[in-house]
């Protein structure tokens, strides 16, 4: 019996049937070049989910300190203050000696607010929420002009062309300390 191909019995006539060496080779280049194609696609579209989940908590922080400002006539310097309902998982990052809460984080995330506007109208007072797996990716909006930010790292690549795809902008509107920050429209 030779053993030319790998041979499985056929249910049509009861030959024998198989494949050849190049037919199976064939077979692998095909598959090869396939997932060639969707790995990186499969990544970009990971990269853009966690994008969204940072814009999502910046946003949802965003609106409750709105709410917090319209009750109160300030904006709150505390996450215990505010009326949002946090994922389980995120826990206080940066607290004040009197245990405020100003930052929270949970695996792949990290989240933080400030307002000089209380104390200074032209004061800096932000939402935030930044990526902590690569590419560091943040979602910055501020409080007065309600403006949308991606920011990067100065000198992250590629975090910063993660933002010059999302934002369509090539260049950075502002700084952010060391983070770039392409503007939304």
């Amino acid at each position: 019996m030779r053993m030319d191909k790998i041979y499985q019995k056929s249910f049509f006539g009861g030959k024998n049937a198989g494949f050849t060496l190049i037919e199976l080779l064939v077979v692998v280049l095909i598959i090869g070049i396939l997932a060639a194609v969707a790995v990186p696609q499969y990544e970009k579209a990971v990269k853009k989910a966690r994008f969204s989940n940072l814009q999502t908590m910046a946003e949802t922080i965003l609106h409750a300190q709105e709410v917090y400002k319209m009750a109160n006539g300030i904006y709150s310097f505390d996450f215990n203050a505010l009326d949002v309902t946090l994922p389980a998982d995120m826990k206080p990052y940066l607290t004040t000696a009197d245990g405020r809460v100003y930052a929270m984080q949970k695996s792949g995330m990290r989240c933080m607010f400030a307002s000089t506007a209380n104390l200074n109208p032209s004061g800096a007072s932000f939402v935030a929420c930044t990526s902590t797996k690569e590419p560091q990716l943040i979602y910055y909006i501020t409080l007065a002009s309600k403006n949308r930010y991606c920011g990067a790292k100065t000198g992250n690549t590629e975090a910063e062309e993660w933002c010059k795809y999302l934002t369509q902008k090539q260049t950075p509107s502002s700084r952010w300390g060391e983070n770039s920050l392409y503007l939304f429209d």
